[in-house]
């Protein structure tokens, strides 16, 4: 028997749907490429890691302690010399060495009018900046002509550091410079 629709203003309930089932969520399947590039990361990453450490135990003799100082003191002496500079003092260093000689040092000496000074006391020290191990050089110069300090010191040729330090009537000059002492 068909069933006939029902008349209009009578309703009748809607006939039962069917109930789906909940089916469990699928789980995605990873590729199998994951699992090797995981160890493969975790292996570079270990090789990272051993050689940083590698680095530390073998370089941490190449350090040196006293290089932070030594940078601090040679950046007070460059603030100074460049306050010195503004007062106006001028300098310039000569060196000339033969063989089997000492060295002979010339050093000239202007102050801020560019007039020549004279009676001032000027003492250089000479640092060997390669090699740390040779003893640095003092040597007091004297002045032979208005302005012009002499003075020799037994050193090698090559690159020196030479801090001057020059002093007259109270007020002091001090410049550093990186010099070379050719051999002629």
């Amino acid at each position: 028997m068909q069933d006939k629709p029902a008349p209009p203003g009578d309703s009748a309930p809607p006939p039962p749907a069917e109930e789906k089932k909940a089916h469990p969520p699928r789980k995605k399947e990873r590729p199998p490429v994951f699992g090797a590039a995981l160890i493969l990361l975790f292996f570079a990453m270990a090789l990272g890691i051993g050689y940083l450490l590698w680095l530390v135990f073998t370089t941490y003799k190449l350090v040196d302690p006293e290089a932070y100082l030594r940078a601090m003191r040679q950046g007070r002496v460059v603030e100074r010399q460049s306050h010195e500079d503004a007062l106006g003092w001028g300098s310039e260093l000569l060196i000339d060495k033969k063989p089997d000689k000492k060295a002979r040092i010339r050093f000239l000496l202007r102050n801020r009018l560019r007039r020549p000074v004279t009676d001032a006391r000027v003492e250089i020290r000479l640092i060997d900046p390669n090699d740390f191990s040779v003893r640095s050089r003092r040597v007091r110069l004297a002045m032979k002509e208005p302005g012009v300090y002499r003075g020799e010191v037994d050193i090698k040729s090559g690159f020196w550091e030479a801090q001057i330090r020059v002093t007259e009537k109270g007020t002091a000059y001090q410049v550093t410079t990186r010099i070379f002492v050719p051999e002629k």
